[in-house]
């Protein structure tokens, strides 16, 4: 998430011009922001925005990645919650969806990776196996009224259903979406 105040601070800039430099990140087509939702009804949601880059390699570069990444690190989860980012933004693109795409997080710490159309919410875990904590972020958010589908994506190879949460295996998930099944079934 982008702390302006932070970022300004850290380099010595002020706040409006960390805001242009992640303008002309965007304007140039090095990344991209993901607003936050706001349309909940029970939960005030925090109000910064995420960033990411347009390729992963463009993050593995910055964080210096090493060529054999640990598959149970914090690298490896955001670099594949990027990925699948990545695959969303270029799929609503490419169907010429006027649908917004955001992210979620409240200020009691819940959180959802992703939320297509204020309907669809999606949650990104590198974990080979779902566990009931990796859900907290979905299951919160179906208290904010208009959610009406609620997926987990994972390396976990068994597809699951918890509670009205589809929990899939990222190949899975990217063959139904671009088949066009991820929201004709939220639709349903």
């Amino acid at each position: 998430m982008i702390n302006y105040s932070n970022i300004a601070s850290d380099i010595g800039v002020s706040e409006p011009t960390v805001k242009n430099y992640y303008e002309i990140l965007e304007d140039t087509l090095i990344g991209f922001q993901l607003l936050p939702w706001r349309g909940g009804e029970s939960r005030k949601s925090v109000a910064t925005s995420k960033f990411y880059f347009f390729d992963t390699g463009v993050l593995n570069t910055i964080l210096r990645t090493p060529q054999e990444l640990d598959k149970n690190s914090d690298i490896f989860g955001k670099i594949f919650e990027q990925f699948i980012a990545q695959e969303l933004r270029a799929y609503i693109s490419y169907r010429r969806l006027d649908v917004p795409f955001n992210f979620w997080r409240s200020l009691q710490k819940h959180e959802v990776d992703f939320i297509i159309d204020g309907q669809i919410a999606i949650e990104v875990k590198s974990a080979t196996k779902v566990k009931p904590d990796h859900l907290k972020g979905l299951r919160a958010i179906k208290d904010e009224g208009k959610i009406t589908a609620r997926y987990l994506i994972s390396f976990d190879s068994s597809e699951k259903h918890f509670d009205g949460i589809v929990c899939m295996h990222w190949e899975s998930f990217l063959k139904d979406l671009w088949k066009d099944q991820m929201i004709l079934r939220s639709k349903s």
